[in-house]
């Protein structure tokens, strides 16, 4: 597996893999329509193909929001999840952020991406019953598997620098 920063070229693929993992019309679709917007670093497998992705991007308040870290089935829980993480943190770092912030997707008490947070020393700030749902009523979600989705959001925060967060 190798790690390799974003090109257009890749654009379907990521949006392939995107769609596999939460399907059409989630509300990811402006983030894979502006790709070129977005901090990204993929994994590649050892047959070009890519299996792997961070995205995230700066926000004005010195926030590196995390948009998305997705791993095909076939390499997740293995480490790969923890260095995208490490990378994101490190860019963060290096551009002075305050902190590093995260929506991770709540289906029926099981949260997608804690194990991997919690791993960071990131702290849950609050939670929104049904947010996807409520943003995107037409959208059948794959994990809960209704439409509208009744999935939760979970914010999640890592403060750096010492810094105090603020709402």
């Amino acid at each position: 597996m190798n790690f390799i920063d974003y090109e257009p070229r890749y654009k379907d693929a990521i949006f392939e893999l995107e769609a596999k993992q939460w399907g059409a019309g989630s509300d990811s679709d402006d983030i894979m329509q502006n790709l070129d917007k977005y901090n990204i670093k993929l994994i590649e497998n050892n047959g070009g193909g890519i299996c792997g992705c961070a995205i995230w991007h700066v926000q004005d308040d010195k926030v590196c929001f995390i948009d998305m870290v997705l791993l095909a089935p076939e390499i997740q829980h293995q480490g790969y999840g923890s260095k995208l993480m490490k990378i994101i943190i490190d860019f963060a770092i290096a551009e002075k952020c305050q902190s590093v912030e995260c929506e991770a997707i709540d289906c029926l008490g099981k949260t997608n991406i804690e194990n991997l947070l919690n791993k960071f020393n990131f702290v849950e700030k609050y939670r929104v019953e049904n947010y996807w749902g409520k943003s995107c009523p037409d959208f059948h979600c794959k994990e809960c598997g209704q439409c509208p989705c009744v999935c939760s959001m979970r914010k999640f925060v890592k403060v750096l620098q010492g810094k105090n967060y603020h709402f």
